[in-house]
């Protein structure tokens, strides 16, 4: 159903930001991810400042996106470029 497709996508990209928070640890970022019925989201954090200098939401990328982010940040390169 429509239903089951849309929250199998939902957990896909909450997996996927999920493993992207992990990665920005390593990084000396920290981000939290939150989890909701209709979306998730990922909000990234400056060392040592409460500041977000990032959000996405579900909504707002596809799973593919969060992939290619994902990638940059576990290959080193910038997430600011």
């Amino acid at each position: 159903t429509m239903k089951a497709l849309k929250m199998n996508e939902l957990t896909n990209k909450f997996i996927i930001m999920s493993r992207i928070a992990v990665s920005l640890h390593f990084k000396n970022l920290t981000a939290s991810v939150s989890l909701s019925n209709d979306y998730c989201a990922i909000f990234v954090h400056s060392a040592g400042s409460q500041g977000t200098i990032e959000t996405l939401f579900s909504s707002e990328v596809i799973e593919q996106e969060l992939l290619n982010w994902w990638s940059i940040i576990e290959g080193g390169t910038s997430i600011n470029q």
